[in-house]
């Protein structure tokens, strides 16, 4: 039963990628036509698709996960299946998760080596699409994780291996579906394993991975550059920091000592 619900994982992923490249098409398609009749050049359009970048993104994602869920969710008996997801996966945060965040914004803004970078065009609106936007993008890959988990079940295995699998199909799909981001390096592997653990480390929760990106991985995008679809293009800060992939790295084994802390501590409570 097990296998045959992790099983339905990869299809349910894969069909959710396919689809997000189906909405990608449409929509860089209509854009493109509207713009023609405009009489207007590619070099036009490529700006113009890039300055909407994350409206585009938030918008083929989500239209790929509205309709992906009608599935998964038809073996639950429930009227409003999505909603009971978010209610039962809903876990109060603890105070330890809130020091790790503080750690990990503190590890991250501090690697970074931040200067300003005001001359180059930062925007304050664009900082706050840009926060919503990257964390949007995270949740829906961890609701889409809970929900098939929530009614097919995974063994301990299929668990490491589904996160494992999800983070790489995330980094590499993305990097083929949004060829106008300039972000999508091999460090957003490593962001999406950890907030995919935090998802998953015992307690099937929304909520810890919701903190750690709206403390640590949204800010960082946002303010210093650390974005995937925009970089540093509109952001106040700029990193200057070569090691970007180390450091997140650094924060993926931060949070996998925090569950294994989190674990140990509630075996001998």
């Amino acid at each position: 039963m097990k296998l045959q619900g992790f099983s339905r994982f990869i299809s349910a992923v894969i069909a959710y990628y396919l689809l997000c490249g189906l909405f990608q098409l449409v929509t860089v398609s209509l854009i493109s036509f509207f713009h023609f009749l405009l009489d207007h050049k590619l070099g036009v359009i490529e700006d113009w698709v890039f300055d909407k970048g994350w409206e585009i993104v938030v918008l083929v994602k989500v239209c790929a996960f509205y309709v992906i869920q009608k599935f998964v969710h038809l073996p639950s008996q429930s009227r409003q299946p999505f909603r009971d997801l978010i209610l039962e996966t809903w876990k109060k945060p603890s105070r330890n998760l809130f020091a790790l965040c503080v750690a990990g914004f503190l590890i991250s803004i501090f690697s970074a080596s931040p200067v300003t970078n005001f001359h180059h065009g930062a925007n304050i609106f664009k900082a706050v699409i840009s926060y919503t936007g990257i964390s949007v993008l995270l949740l829906l890959d961890v609701l889409m994780l809970l929900s098939i988990r929530y009614h097919h079940g995974f063994g301990p295995w299929e668990n490491r291996f589904s996160v494992i699998i999800m983070a790489l199909l995330f980094w590499f799909a993305n990097k083929i579906l949004f060829p106008f981001a300039v972000g999508f390096g091999a460090h957003i592997f490593f962001v999406h394993l950890a907030i995919l653990q935090l998802a998953l480390w015992g307690r099937d929760n929304w909520s810890d991975p919701a903190f750690f990106i709206g403390f640590v991985i949204a800010p960082m995008a946002a303010l210093v550059g650390i974005d995937p679809v925009w970089g540093d293009r509109f952001s106040m800060l700029s990193s200057r920091s070569d090691l970007l992939v180390a450091t997140y790295a650094a924060l993926w084994l931060l949070c996998s000592g925090f569950i294994w802390w989190r674990t140990k501590t509630e075996q001998i409570a």
